[in-house]
């Protein structure tokens, strides 16, 4: 049973602090969220990798690390061994619809009677950066409650945890903050559900923290609100999994329990539990595309896992208290720096991110634009401001990470600075209103990709009289919501030559009266979308189902006057729509002059044939 003792008299709490609880608390078992129990702390014995006979199979041996960190052995609490109930396991795909397994109810933690001590006065409270930051809990040391940074959200300690040594960097990325440790096991929950802390079908979250652990032998909570209490087991948690089956070095979890149904972004093999320091962040974005969100889970920095979940099945209530951590979570187990923010930040926005920032205008390769005093090399990642105008017109060094374009911020890249244009795994990143300006005198020269379009941004095949006679390669893939607009320049060519799942359509148009062309050079090169070849443009299909049959193809004014025509046919293509000029033609077969298809003078040219869908 619970006892609130917030709704009793003040002499029968008083009877509860001084005479019942005190007798009570050394017979209470309390049960794990979501049926996990296991059993606590060993003071000093380190067992082997798998347990032995009648050994505990919960008790995990250590990893060596290059610098470990130091986890503080506890006195175990004299608490009844349960033995625990497994956690259902759900198969990772987009909608996974289980059956609700029976977990016993969880019977809340009674706080215990705190002993009278002398006022201490509180430390002053470290205030984040303005931003969508909720609550941050930065886990230095342990006390009757956790404090976030915001004072708004105390979260009560059913276990207090022991601190260790920071797991995070000092000072902290992104916030430039110090840090000053972290917290080993430990156990902390909101009193009651706030609702600040639900997976909404109108607001975005992203939940994130460092985390240390030792190989896991069950599901290891680390936080959410999916508990088991109060409404069933509704609400979402993220956490650490054993290897099972193909999965050697084990596996994390984003989850979400609408009540009726579960849904899961379950990551492939990763190694996470290796007593080592990993930022993780599960993020909810509400509006990935209309009426539906994604979760996407992600591991120092990179995605592992994602799911969708349509906005109808959300029932936008937080049932359960938020907590973080769980009684029965192992021994080796330590967390750092837990942040919930009200947005989908994206990876570059995470305490674990760490790129360089060209801050100020000017020459790539000077010391003074960036944040770290040097250019980006090695794994890192360039981030060009919020609108700067950067030049790489130098020998640059190369570096391995992305290279992000920040709102209206510019790059001109020239032959001698052309490392800075990143290459797979690396991306290039375009936010809202950027410009890529590539002026490569070499033919080949422009080798771009892959891209991730997070807004509408521009990439240029030259500009005046830089970059002319010159192909522009897109070798990698496309992604993203947004169009891919391309400026060119006297005879250029944009050549797309990687299959793309961007959504958001090809424009192409000359900001000089210039005649260029883009080449369709894969399937599917153009993603989902209109494509519009705008004025002084002309395209040359190159292969088949360049083109997605549920696009439109809009052709608009001049041609390149090299091309012959608006649209060369090197192979068959289909679209759904044709417009020329501004009016709708109709279905049938078009196609160059002689071809017994329809055709109009100096659109179509080549041996291929387009199919406008009825």
């Amino acid at each position: 049973a619970t006892v609130r003792l917030d709704n009793l008299p003040s002499h029968r709490k008083s009877l509860w602090l001084h005479r019942v609880l005190p007798a009570a608390a050394a017979v209470l078992v309390v049960a794990v969220p979501v049926g996990w129990m296991m059993h606590r702390l060993r003071k000093s014995e380190v067992p082997p990798p798998v347990a032995a006979a009648g050994e505990d199979p919960g008790r995990i041996s250590p990893v060596e690390t290059a610098e470990p960190v130091i986890l503080v052995e506890k006195t175990p609490p004299k608490v009844e061994k349960v033995e625990p109930v497994p956690m259902p396991s759900v198969e990772k795909q987009e909608i996974a619809v289980v059956s609700k397994p029976e977990t016993p109810e969880k019977p809340k933690a009674v706080p215990r009677p705190a002993p009278v001590l002398k006022p201490q006065p509180k430390p002053p409270i470290e205030k984040p950066a303005p931003g969508p930051v909720v609550a941050w809990w930065r886990m230095d040391a342990p006390g009757a409650a956790l404090e976030d940074t915001r004072g708004r959200h105390s979260l009560r300690a059913a276990e207090q945890g022991t601190a260790i040594k920071a797991l995070a960097p000092n000072k902290m990325p992104v916030s430039g903050l110090a840090n000053k440790g972290a917290m080993q096991l430990g156990v902390w929950s909101e009193s009651e559900p706030s609702g600040e802390f639900a997976l909404r079908s109108d607001r975005s979250f992203t939940w994130e923290a460092w985390v240390l652990s030792d190989h896991v032998r069950r599901p290891v909570f680390l936080a959410g609100t999916r508990s088991g209490e109060a409404n069933g087991q509704q609400g979402w948690h993220v956490d650490l999994r054993p290897p099972s089956r193909n999965v050697r070095r084990g596996q994390m979890s984003f989850f979400w329990d609408s009540g009726d149904r579960m849904f899961q972004a379950l990551s492939e093999d990763v190694t996470v539990t290796d007593l080592k320091p990993h930022h993780v962040a599960a993020v909810w974005d509400h509006d990935v595309s209309k009426g539906v969100g994604e979760m996407r889970l992600y591991l120092d920095g990179e995605v592992v896992a994602s799911t969708r979940i349509h906005h109808s099945l959300i029932s936008n209530s937080q049932a359960n208290p938020y907590q973080i951590g769980a009684v029965g979570n192992p021994e080796r187990l330590a967390m750092d720096e837990v942040r919930f923010s009200r947005a989908a930040l994206d990876a570059l926005e995470f305490l674990g991110a760490e790129p360089q920032i060209m801050k100020t205008k000017g020459e790539w390769t000077e010391k003074a634009h960036w944040s770290a005093g040097a250019p980006p090399s090695g794994q890192q990642t360039a981030v060009v401001g919020r609108g700067v105008e950067a030049v790489s017109s130098r020998k640059a060094p190369s570096f391995a990470g992305d290279l992000v374009l920040r709102e209206k911020a510019s790059l001109k890249v020239t032959d001698e600075g052309a490392a800075v244009l990143p290459k797979a795994p690396g991306k290039l990143v375009l936010e809202t209103g950027s410009r890529l300006i590539v002026t490569n005198k070499q033919k080949e020269g422009g080798r771009i990709g892959p891209i991730h379009l997070k807004g509408q941004s521009e990439i240029w095949g030259g500009v005046s009289t830089q970059g002319h006679h010159a192909t522009r390669l897109l070798a990698g893939e496309i992604t993203g919501n947004h169009p891919l607009t391309l400026i060119g320049v006297n005879n250029n060519e944009f050549r797309l030559a990687a299959t793309n799942p961007q959504l958001g359509g090809v424009f192409a148009t000359s900001r000089q009266k210039q005649g260029f062309r883009v080449l369709a050079d894969a399937p599917g090169c153009f993603g989902s979308g209109d494509v519009h070849i705008g004025p002084y443009a002309s395209l040359i299909v190159g292969v088949e189902e360049a083109i997605d049959e549920r696009s439109r193809l809009i052709l608009e004014g001049a041609i390149d006057s090299r091309a012959k025509a608006k649209v060369i046919l090197n192979a068959n293509a289909t679209v759904k729509g044709l417009q020329i000029d501004g009016k709708v033609r109709p279905a049938g077969t078009w196609g160059a002059p002689g071809s017994k298809a329809r055709h109009q003078s100096k659109v179509f040219a080549g041996v291929g044939l387009l199919t406008v869908l009825k």
